[in-house]
């Protein structure tokens, strides 16, 4: 019975010592749109910390002498702890190519990392410094090795250390600055939490979204001749990467004053991993009182000017990154299949381009929304297929 206590205690001890987390990494290849290398901090509604996130690069080996990371470590508050590199879901890229990492690491996270979950005192400094004003620092513990031998050459602490032993072992730029990306350090600001803002009464929204890909006959383009029998009455929504789509929002509210009122059209996967990565203002196009103190509003986008093959353009659209992956759901991809040979790679972390529209009040920051309208695209192919295209209906 005795061994029994002694080993529950020992199983106990080992336990509390090992907490699980939840922190873990979104890999893009060379090539993918991905957010810059800042820190960047993710709040829920009322400004608390949710996570933050921040990218690294890497090389894939090549030679005996390489580098692993053992540790990723995290300073918050003058606190310093780390996290096993193993517990995340990270893969090394194939030796020679290039790849982009995001590390998304959780608050909880960052308290185990740090020890000061049963400490009251240090735990609600930590948490005054994530929510109101502090630092946050990241960094790594990483070995230069060789990969015959197994030996450790060189262990690295800072960027000073990347820098000074990555030259001494002849890795190329590239790969040191790699290793210099895991040391990063931002400043938290005061974050309050917003004022909040009353839905306004009776308020309707509707998005009409347009690429012109579901007209057969349509003169802005040959998309539509391969992604209307594909896509269906979704063509409409389904745009190449690299073009542009247009968009109405309309939306009828009951008040005394519609000009209070203003539309914010984001995009989070403009960079992704960094919220509302893009956002544009819209252009308000009318505005009529359809009944007393009941109005009708609507938006567009604002006019952009593009180049394009041979001359200027100018349209009232907002465009897809030429290098964003396809993005549709299951249920299209045996028609891809048979249009195509072979079937691009699509993104993972969602099945189509997602956006939202908020209806802010103009006292307001512009993420503090009266009304948050969702809605989505499907990304197919890019605009350089269309040069080749066939009519397949």
């Amino acid at each position: 019975m005795k061994r029994l206590v002694v080993l529950l205690l020992i199983l106990t001890v080992v336990i509390t010592a090992s907490p699980v987390y939840a922190a873990e990494c979104i890999r893009f290849d060379e090539g993918s749109v991905y957010p810059d290398n800042d820190i960047q901090v993710w709040r829920n509604p009322d400004g608390q910390f949710q996570y933050m996130s921040y990218v690294v690069h890497d090389t894939g080996a090549r030679h005996g002498i390489r580098y692993r990371v053992t540790d990723l470590t995290i300073t918050v508050a003058g606190i310093t702890g780390s996290i096993p590199h193993s517990s995340l879901n990270f893969t090394n890229p194939k030796p020679g190519q290039r790849a982009v990492t995001v590390v998304i690491i959780y608050e909880q996270d960052i308290i185990d990392a740090l020890g000061v979950a049963d400490d009251p005192i240090m735990l609600e400094r930590v948490k005054a410094a994530l929510n109101k004003k502090g630092s946050i620092s990241t960094g790594a513990k990483m070995e230069i090795y060789n990969a015959k031998t197994g030996k450790v050459l060189a262990k690295l602490n800072s960027k000073e250390d990347a820098e000074k032993y990555g030259t001494r072992w002849g890795f190329p730029r590239d790969d040191i600055n790699a290793m210099k990306s895991r040391f990063q350090d931002t400043v938290v600001e005061s974050t309050d939490p917003p004022p909040y803002f009353p839905p306004i009464e009776k308020i309707d929204g509707e998005v009409k979204i347009e690429t012109y890909n579901g007209i057969s006959n349509s003169e802005k383009g040959r998309g539509a001749w391969e992604i209307l029998p594909i896509f269906g009455k979704d063509a409409h929504r389904t745009v190449r990467a690299g073009g542009g789509f247009e968009l109405e929002v309309t939306i009828e509210y009951e008040g005394k004053n519609p000009d209070d009122l203003l539309a914010v059209a984001l995009f989070p996967y403009g960079k992704i991993g960094k919220q509302h990565g893009e956002r544009v203002r819209l252009e308000r196009i009318g505005k009529e009182e359809i009944s007393p103190n009941k109005w009708r509003l609507t938006w567009r986008f604002p006019l952009r000017t593009y180049q394009g093959e041979t001359k200027l353009h100018q349209a009232h659209n907002w465009p897809v990154d030429i290098n964003f992956p396809d993005a549709y759901p299951d249920k299209f991809l045996s028609l891809v299949k048979k249009a195509r040979k072979e079937v691009e790679p699509r993104i993972d972390f969602d099945d189509r381009y997602r956006f939202y529209i908020h209806i802010s009040k103009t006292d307001a920051k512009e993420d503090e929304p009266v009304l948050e309208i969702e809605d989505y695209l499907y990304v197919f192919g890019c605009v350089y297929d269309d040069l080749y295209l066939k009519r397949v209906y």
